[in-house]
């Protein structure tokens, strides 16, 4: 008996650990480092980030899941953004559309593709 629940434990275990699909945290991560990638550290504060869709498909032999994500940043400091990027914010002295404490909320679409040892991010990480 004792085995049986052993082997049960051992199992869901497995499973719990197995995510079959990236996550909101995967997501946030790779927001977080595009942020990084755009010097933009110092000007952005992520608020949220939700996965509001996702979508199992299949590109050229290759598993890829397809996130939706609403991401709401904070600006810092009085500055300008970059709304095609979504993460490059550029300090414009008292010349910047925003102003420190200002939100903007926007939408983007992350790819992740199954790999071997996980799932490949669209910022080349694996989660």
């Amino acid at each position: 008996m004792k085995s049986v629940v052993f082997l049960s434990i051992i199992i869901l275990l497995f499973f719990i650990g197995c995510s079959s699909k990236p996550s909101e945290s995967d997501a946030m991560k790779i927001v977080q480092n595009n942020i990084k990638i755009e010097h933009s550290e110092k000007l952005i504060q992520i608020v949220s980030v939700e996965k509001t869709n996702g979508q199992d498909i299949e590109v050229m032999g290759a598993q890829v899941y397809k996130m939706k994500v609403k991401i709401t940043i904070k600006f810092l400091l009085k500055c300008n953004w970059d709304q095609l990027g979504g993460y490059r914010a550029f300090q414009s002295g008292n010349n910047g559309d925003l102003n420190p404490g200002d939100t903007r909320t926007f939408e983007d679409i992350f790819d992740f593709t199954k790999t071997e040892n996980g799932w490949l991010g669209t910022d080349g990480q694996i989660y």
